[in-house]
């Protein structure tokens, strides 16, 4: 939020605060419906009611900004009419105490978020470990393990010279390649796979 009095547009000290109205927005509207109403002039009535309902809209929108704003100014410029918030001076203490709320929070979530990143990590690595008397040859990023026809789950595909390993951060598959009857190859898919079952 914009903490001086002037203005962040054109930076004019020619600014005012303008209260939040309930009928800010909106007092062109109800004074053609009041108008309307006074001259009993038979309108549509399909046009009055849009008018309420734009009435009663406009009056929840800015009961809705006041509570927001109950802690900051709308102030106006008188040049350039561009309409912004200050912190109020009065609540400078609450804003604060907020904003490091909000800071720790995010700093919190921050922090939850490595260790769950580093976790997965770990848990990837400890699944798709190769054993000592098997050698890597190949790996595929993404792998799609199909446990029914309606549901795939991803995972990723180590190859070693005896066996085929299927892991992601669940769960571990050890296939071993004599167990394996067949593999087909797709010719129009670019897939590591293919590549070393060949």
């Amino acid at each position: 939020m914009w903490n001086d009095f002037n203005c962040p547009k054109c930076g004019s000290e020619q600014t005012v605060r303008t209260p939040i109205e309930l009928l800010s927005g909106i007092k062109s509207t109800f004074y053609i419906l009041l108008v309307i109403s006074v001259l009993g002039i038979a309108v549509y009535p399909m046009l009055v009611l849009i008018s309420v309902v734009v009435i009663i809209l406009g009056v929840i929108v800015n009961i809705i900004r006041k509570i927001i704003h109950r802690n900051h100014w709308l102030m106006k410029c008188q040049r350039c009419k561009t309409e912004y918030y200050i912190v109020n001076p009065d609540k400078a203490h609450v804003v604060k105490q907020k904003r490091d709320k909000q800071q720790k929070k995010q700093e919190s979530n921050a922090e939850k978020q490595l260790f769950i990143q580093r976790r997965k990590a770990e848990i990837l690595a400890r699944n798709g470990a190769v054993p000592n008397d098997e050698r890597l040859l190949g790996e595929v990023g993404f792998f799609g393990f199909h446990k029914n026809a309606f549901r795939t789950i991803n995972c990723r595909l180590k190859i070693t010279d005896k066996s085929y390993i299927i892991f992601n951060e669940k769960f571990t598959i050890y296939i071993k390649r004599e167990d394996v009857l067949s593999i087909k190859k797709n010719e129009n898919c670019n897939n590591k796979l293919n590549t070393f079952c060949k």
